[in-house]
């Protein structure tokens, strides 16, 4: 009972998170213009597609939290423009959040050797947030009614005013990057803050569901080591009110054939300063215009206790079309 009951709280205390701020992925660079909006298009490719699935804690609840992110992106001259549609899904609370999202992006350097490369870009549209007033709460669990059990009869305290809510949401960032081939290191970076409007989020009849800006700074580079070889490290913080979360890595790369072909691997690392959260292992393979990850998460923090370690897996698939050349599709 004691565990049933902390997962229950445990549940409904990451959902109040969901409401006030973005879910996101541990493989948080794969969808690049939902990290920063600024990289919509930033690409030397045709166009790019990206779909990407996480499912988190199916060991510990009947219904995981899951997160389904869409998005697609090209570019047009130092112009870029995509849009994104993300899904979460915040498990027992079924308290469900979807949002659609135009991106654009505009280079402002203007290196001859198209070498460096520095863009701004902005994302703009609308989040829908819904719950089901008619969940369960930890305060119907009644020590008194049947050994300990859950009493139909308790009253949660819960008074919502309503269950949908529609908000608009506005991003925009900064991001750096520099392709030489001829160089061993290439680094990457960028800033960028979400919800600039700060939008109410409200379910009950109250004046207090602003919702905070959320501020992310990442940072890496393509290292190269020797031929086929190269290592890409990278550090990632986000901040929003005082919420706190740092992640760092790296995937080493063996590309043997002219970057059609490739195999990636390494170790990821998540805390939220407070606590440890997660040891990652994130791998994937490159195969013609398509490159396939996956990530598993090993929970570190108290609740390892109660889900023996088993956090959540993410796959994506991305499919990058590229200039002056044709690969066979393998799909």
């Amino acid at each position: 009972m004691i565990r049933k009951i902390y997962i229950l709280i445990f549940a409904f205390a990451l959902s109040t998170i969901v409401l006030a701020q973005d879910s996101h992925f541990s493989m948080y660079y794969a969808p690049s213009i939902e990290l920063n909006p600024a990289t919509t298009g930033q690409i030397e490719s045709y166009f790019r597609a990206h779909l990407q699935y996480r499912d988190q804690w199916r060991s510990i609840m009947d219904k995981p939290f899951q997160t389904a992110n869409f998005s697609f992106d090209k570019e047009f001259k130092r112009f870029g423009y995509g849009i994104l549609i993300h899904d979460n899904k915040a498990g027992l609370t079924n308290m469900n959040t979807l949002k659609i999202l135009v991106s654009g992006s505009y280079e402002i350097t203007q290196d001859y050797k198209q070498v460096h490369h520095l863009s701004t870009g902005i994302q703009i549209g609308m989040v829908q947030k819904s719950l089901d007033p008619n969940v369960t709460y930890n305060n119907q669990y009644d020590k008194d009614y049947n050994g300990g059990n859950f009493n139909p009869l308790a009253n949660s305290g819960e008074n919502f005013v309503e269950n949908v809510t529609l908000i608009p949401e506005f991003n925009y960032g900064i991001y750096y990057h520099k392709t030489d081939p001829k160089h061993w290191l290439n680094p990457r970076g960028g800033v960028s803050v979400n919800n600039l409007s700060q939008p109410k989020v409200n379910f009950y009849n109250i004046d207090d569901g602003k919702t905070s800006m959320r501020w992310t700074t990442f940072g890496g580079a393509k290292i190269k080591l020797k031929e086929f070889y190269h290592v890409e490290p990278m550090v990632y913080y986000s901040r929003l009110a005082n919420a706190k979360e740092f992640s760092f890595g790296a995937l080493f790369n063996y590309e043997p054939d002219n970057l059609t072909t490739g195999f990636f691997i390494g170790p990821y690392y998540r805390t939220f300063f407070n606590a440890g959260d997660a040891i990652q292992l994130h791998t994937g393979i490159s195969l013609g215009e398509y490159v396939i990850r996956f990530s598993y998460d090993f929970t570190t923090s108290t609740l390892s206790k109660y889900n023996g370690g088993k956090g959540g897996f993410e796959v994506s698939i991305t499919y990058v079309k590229h200039k002056g050349k044709y690969i066979p599709s393998i799909l």
